[in-house]
């Protein structure tokens, strides 16, 4: 069973969770012996984070960073699985990322978030929402595609 983790599985914002609800969903995945993923924007370190503060249980896999890894847990501990990043970057032959940070470097209204929220094929930036016209606009007049066509530009 593969479930979000804010605003699904765990409160966010106002939202709060049912009373009991989680410990429910502990044991009755557990009873059932049902492989549970989080499917989540969180990195590893803010997901574990999450299974600490909320007592959820830990995951059989973690497809973490939107999407771009995916962990194993056994015995304790994360195991990465390769395969995926080998994947990725064979879908992805066009995807460079000191280009696409070179290319935004100097938007006003665009900030790189930490390095934490980085990886090999993830690069994270948070827009001025008072700006955001702004920004998408100076993105696109540096020849920077749309999202739409994002797939085109990093895609075979």
């Amino acid at each position: 069973m593969a479930t979000d983790l804010d605003g699904t599985l765990l409160p966010n914002g106002p939202w709060k969770s049912d009373e009991g609800v989680i410990a429910q969903f502990n044991e009755w995945t557990q009873r059932h012996d049902i492989l549970v993923v989080y499917v989540t924007g969180r990195n590893l370190e803010f997901t574990e984070s999450a299974i600490r503060e909320y007592g959820i249980r830990y995951p059989d896999i973690l497809c973490s960073d939107v999407g771009s890894c995916i962990r194993r847990y056994r015995n304790g501990q994360w195991e990465l699985n390769e395969g995926w990043g080998a994947h990725v970057e064979k879908a992805s032959p066009k995807w460079d990322t000191a280009a696409i940070g070179n290319a935004l470097v100097g938007i006003d209204g665009l900030r790189e978030q930490p390095l934490e929220n980085q990886n090999r094929f993830k690069q994270s930036y948070s827009v001025d929402l008072d700006r955001k016209d702004e920004v998408f606009e100076q993105t696109f007049m540096r020849g920077l595609p749309s999202p739409r066509k994002m797939k085109d530009a990093i895609g075979g």
